[in-house]
């Protein structure tokens, strides 16, 4: 049986000739040099091999340092542009999509200051003299390398091998709809505002009129009244904390609040949807 080769334009042996170069490309792996946010390469756990396919750069601000970041994601599937740009939501995507994902933290200096693999059955922050980052090239546009093991080894009481090349263009800024006092002032803010309202005040029949009808009838419940004293206690005050981002996509909308502390700040993320035409809070 023989395989079909594209039509080129070109002569057949000079068809043949790019073909053979290409898949030979691959097995050595070497990344097309205009390619971007790919990875070619595999990690083994417990002896099960993981494709790895995607690669993805990002930088954020640290809420605790305040200093920049420099995220290096690898995955086996697609992210989305708010899961790359946005630690938490990338998380959460990881979670729910079953993402197999491995996540390298740099410093200002271009050193690993964490490495965190979610590759089931392994998952955790793994750091080991084993692991290996090197660059072909590292720029504002994008990062081309290496991240490597130098011998298979074992965290959390698992085998675990690594070995992918990458060429990874840094992601947009994620997008931001509204910040600060416009922020509380949108549909969806004032909605939160009125939610942490009724919360504090264990106002159950408010506290339902601004909840998602699903979560009302937890509500209803017979655990209902120990659900709402725990929102109680974790409620936020929109007068202290500060809203800094809300982004909106059709029907959902995502709230980042940041509270500052003694030693830094901490971030609390709230979903909300729009059903019937009105926003609701999905606590």
């Amino acid at each position: 049986m023989k395989t079909a080769v594209p039509a080129l334009g070109l002569p057949d042996f000079l068809q043949k000739l790019l073909l053979s170069f290409l898949v030979l490309s691959i097995a050595v792996g070497v990344l097309p040099a205009r390619a971007q946010n790919i990875a070619l390469g595999t990690i083994t756990v417990n002896g099960k091999k993981t494709e790895l396919k995607h690669a993805y750069a990002n930088t954020e601000t640290s809420h605790r340092s305040g200093k920049v970041e420099t995220f290096l994601i690898l995955t086996d599937k697609p992210l989305s542009v708010n899961a790359i740009a946005d630690e938490t939501e990338r998380g959460v995507t990881a979670q729910r999509d079953k993402v197999s994902l491995i996540e390298l933290k740099l410093d200002n200096n271009k050193r690993v200051v964490s490495t965190y693999i979610s590759v089931p059955p392994l998952k955790g922050n793994v750091m080991s003299p084993a692991l290996k980052l090197t660059f072909l090239s590292f720029s504002d546009k994008s990062l081309k390398g290496r991240f490597y093991s130098e011998r298979e080894d074992r965290a959390f009481d698992h085998s675990y091998s690594v070995d992918v090349r990458f060429d990874a263009a840094f992601a947009p800024s994620k997008a931001v709809d509204a910040s600060g006092e416009k922020a509380w002032q949108s549909p969806q803010g004032k909605v939160l505002a009125e939610y942490f309202r009724a919360v504090r005040l264990g106002d159950m029949a408010a506290v339902k009129r601004v909840v998602t009808p699903t979560f009302a009838k937890t509500l209803d419940g017979a655990k209902g009244k120990d659900l709402l004293a725990y929102l109680q206690s974790v409620a936020e005050d929109p007068k202290t904390v500060a809203f800094e981002r809300l982004s909106v996509e059709a029907d959902s909308a995502k709230a980042k609040l940041v509270r500052r502390i003694k030693d830094g700040s901490e971030n609390q993320e709230y979903e909300l949807f729009r059903v019937g035409g009105a926003w609701f809070v999905e606590p």
